[in-house]
């Protein structure tokens, strides 16, 4: 059984991998050829941000309606480019990834779970005035 320094670090290694590959899809959204027709770009978008959902998210988080499907919304500066402030242990054997968010000195966190042996994304919650109130959101 791995230890929980090794649990945290493996977690915190694919919570980096996914902070990374959202930062370049929002980089990449915000730089899109905007010649192109809005059918046809929100097409690449989508297809793009399914790959890295379906790399990182779990089953139950990917049967969640991802408003960013929808509307596939991105920041910038990219949202997701914020470094990991830290990572604790979570009850059974899950891991809390948190980063800072928000304007206000704001936190967000990342429930990291191991499905079928990879660490995966199960859901954020944010606390976004530093209040110690956490608030689930089932959007990534």
């Amino acid at each position: 059984m791995a230890t929980t320094e090794t649990m945290l670090g493996n977690a915190k290694a694919v919570a980096t991998e996914f902070f990374h590959e959202m930062t370049e899809w929002e980089k990449w959204c915000a730089e899109f050829d905007v010649n192109r027709s809005s059918e046809e770009t929100h097409e690449l978008r989508l297809t793009r941000l399914e790959a890295i959902f379906n790399n990182y998210l779990t089953a139950k988080a990917l049967k969640h309606k991802q408003s960013r499907y929808e509307f596939l919304d991105f920041e910038m500066p990219p949202e997701f480019s914020h470094g990991i402030s830290s990572v604790e242990p979570a009850e059974g054997g899950k891991v809390w990834v948190y980063k800072p968010t928000g304007m206000m000195n704001g936190r967000a966190r990342f429930l990291m779970e191991s499905e079928d042996g990879t660490w995966k994304v199960a859901f954020r919650e944010d606390d976004v005035a530093n209040t110690g109130k956490w608030r689930k959101a089932l959007d990534l």
